[in-house]
Formats: structure tokens, C-alpha cells, sequence
């Protein structure tokens, strides 16, 4: 990619194609799949529920973090497994350098530790920092790619929402009110 810009301008068919997992016909026909499901869930959609005493039917409020959660949490549920490992490696480092710092000062004691577990310490500290920043990077490029996901989704469907209001609401509606 970087020799075809040195060359030449990029255009888009220099560009990989976008995964169908990132595609957004496939985020919102997933999140609008799980709100339809919210909605008939909370009885919005179930015209043949049995009706509360008094005549009216009982419903709740559809949840859209439920909807969210439905689609996008095993994604985030999975990187947070990642950051357990994260903060894992964290202490590890912090635990290693102690170890080498006390290594150190104790050198030219009777009760000084062999040469070699000084070695261990070291290249265990440089083990845990290299698997710091891999799964530091990791974790990070794909909560960023789910939130981007989430945000893509979240898009289609409030654009589904505004295309299938009637044009008396709509044009009664502010920005900030679409529901």
C-alpha cells in the first residue's frame, strides 16, 4: 500500500474490501434484529397480548442497552478477558522489579542469590513487557473496532427511524427528539 501511494495516488479499489462483519448492512440488520426483539419482548409489538384490568396492556419500556448487549457485549466481553492479561502483565513488571532491585542490593552479602536468578528476573521482566504491549494493542484495536461497529449500527438505525417517521411528525420534531 505504501509503495502503490509513493507511486501514485490511492484510490479505492487500491483498498482491501470491507469485511462482511464490518459491513453496515450487516451491523444494522443485526442491531434491528435485536431492537425488534426488545420491542416485542416490552409488548410494543404484541397486539394479541391479553389485556391489564382496565383495558389497557401492560408494557415496559424496551431497553436499547439490552439490544446493544444482545449484539456487541460477547465482542467486549471477550477483549475484557484480554485486559485481565493486561493488568496480569502490569504487576508482573512491577513484581519483577522489585525481585531485580532487591537482586541488586543484596550483591555483596553472605546471603546474596546466585547470578542466574538475576537472569531470570531480567528476561522475565522484558517477557512480561513484551506481552504488555501485544495485548495492550490488541485490546485496544478491537474495542475501538467494536465501538466503531456499534457506532456504524447505531447510525442505521436512528436513519431507519427518521425515514419511516411521517412527514407532519417529522417536521414537528427537533433534532434532539427522535425516538
Amino acid at each position: 500500500m505504501l509503495s502503490i501511494g509513493a507511486r501514485r495516488s490511492l484510490t479505492m479499489d487500491d483498498l482491501d474490501p470491507i469485511t462482511p462483519a464490518d459491513r453496515a448492512e450487516q451491523l444494522q440488520h443485526e442491531l434491528v434484529s435485536a431492537w425488534q426483539q426488545q420491542l416485542l419482548v416490552s409488548g410494543w409489538l404484541d397486539d394479541d397480548a391479553p389485556a391489564a384490568p382496565g383495558g389497557r396492556r401492560k408494557r415496559t419500556m424496551p431497553s436499547l442497552f439490552w439490544a446493544l448487549w444482545a449484539v456487541f457485549g460477547v465482542r467486549y466481553m471477550r477483549f475484557g478477558i484480554a485486559l485481565i492479561f493486561y493488568l496480569c502483565s502490569q504487576i508482573a513488571q512491577a513484581l519483577l522489579l522489585r525481585a531485580i532491585v532487591q537482586f541488586i542490593g543484596d550483591s555483596g552479602t553472605p546471603d546474596a542469590q546466585p547470578d542466574w536468578q538475576g537472569y531470570v528476573f531480567a528476561v522475565s521482566l522484558g517477557l512480561a513487557s513484551l506481552a504488555q504491549a501485544t495485548v495492550h494493542h490488541q485490546y485496544f484495536f478491537h474495542t475501538h473496532r467494536t465501538g466503531k461497529q456499534v457506532h456504524v449500527a447505531l447510525t442505521g438505525l436512528i436513519f431507519d427511524k427518521s425515514l419511516s417517521l411521517k412527514t407532519a411528525a417529522f417536521l414537528s420534531t427537533t433534532t434532539g427528539q427522535v425516538r
